[in-house]
């Protein structure tokens, strides 16, 4: 076998550990009260800005990373992503297009619902920098 192929599997049995563990830690801190957001209510399709956080597959936006930075979700899913950031606005935009959020204020939180598999690598417009990826399974 080549040995792309061994590292490639590494690589998928790491990024697995991680979510996994992102998992529990996760589960952990869905204990506590949900954040409000600032604004109106928008829906739109699959995504939407909602006043209240409660998202078993929460990404948090904090110290310019989107953490995790890789999510493993089932088909159907509803992603919700929380900026945690003191003093700094992000976005969520798709690198293919098929969602994107407003800029999100501290506080502010944006979800998308992933009805088809696939990968959905994503950034922030504002700080190019920061990406992260949905796999849809």
């Amino acid at each position: 076998m080549k040995p792309e192929y061994y590292i490639k599997t590494l690589v998928f049995i790491l990024v697995l550990a991680v979510i996994s563990f992102s998992g529990c830690i996760q589960n952990s801190q869905n204990q506590t009260t949900p954040t409000q957001t600032s604004g109106q209510n928008t829906t739109n399709a699959n995504h939407t800005l909602n006043p209240v956080t409660n998202s078993k597959y929460t990404v948090i936006v904090q110290n310019f990373t989107f953490t995790p930075h890789i999510l493993m979700v089932p088909t159907g899913t509803t992603v919700t992503w929380v900026n945690e950031q003191q003093s700094t606005a992000h976005n969520i935009y798709s690198d293919n297009g098929t969602f994107q959020s407003k800029n999100l204020n501290t506080g502010d939180n944006y979800s998308f619902k992933f009805i088809e598999s696939g990968t959905y690598r994503y950034h922030c417009t504002i700080h190019p920098n920061m990406t992260g990826t949905i796999i849809v399974q």
